[in-house]
């Protein structure tokens, strides 16, 4: 792989994930998946999870141990959450797919990891590729 490929693949890459954080933030303002997790699945996290350090998708991996033992609550809780990060990160993909040309035209000059990607892309909205553009606005109509 050349250098500027990796640039580009970086680019893309901390796009992804910028336009991801967005969505999830959005998704998620009024109770977030974690606070329902807490709420749902309070009796399993204490029964089956207590002694377990969090961080690092250590309490999700206890509770999928034990998820023959879940409430259905629990269970389905845990199955929607499942649900609507597989639909943000669908939606994500597909305007990562979208916008590779746009990406590297408009955005190529900023700092891969800054966490301004997102942005980028949002002020030049107007002036995106046709197919780029209608990926992008459905993706934020989509996810709010």
């Amino acid at each position: 792989m050349t250098m500027r490929t990796l640039k580009h693949f970086a680019r893309i890459i901390s796009f992804a994930l910028a336009l991801m954080g967005t969505f999830v933030s959005q998704s998620f303002a009024e109770e977030s998946l974690v606070e329902m997790i807490l709420t749902d699945c309070e009796k399993e996290l204490t029964e089956y999870c207590s002694r377990v350090t969090p961080g690092r998708g250590r309490i999700v991996a206890c509770l999928y141990a034990h998820n023959n033992k879940l409430s259905n609550e629990c269970s389905l809780t845990i199955e929607v959450g499942v649900q609507q990060l597989n639909l943000m990160l669908s939606a994500v993909g597909y305007v990562v797919n979208q916008c590779t040309n746009d990406l590297d035209k408009f955005c190529g000059d900023v700092e891969v990891g800054s966490g301004e990607m997102y942005q980028c892309m949002s002020k030049k909205r107007d002036d995106l590729e046709p197919t780029c553009k209608s990926a992008f606005l459905q993706a934020e109509e989509d996810l709010k």
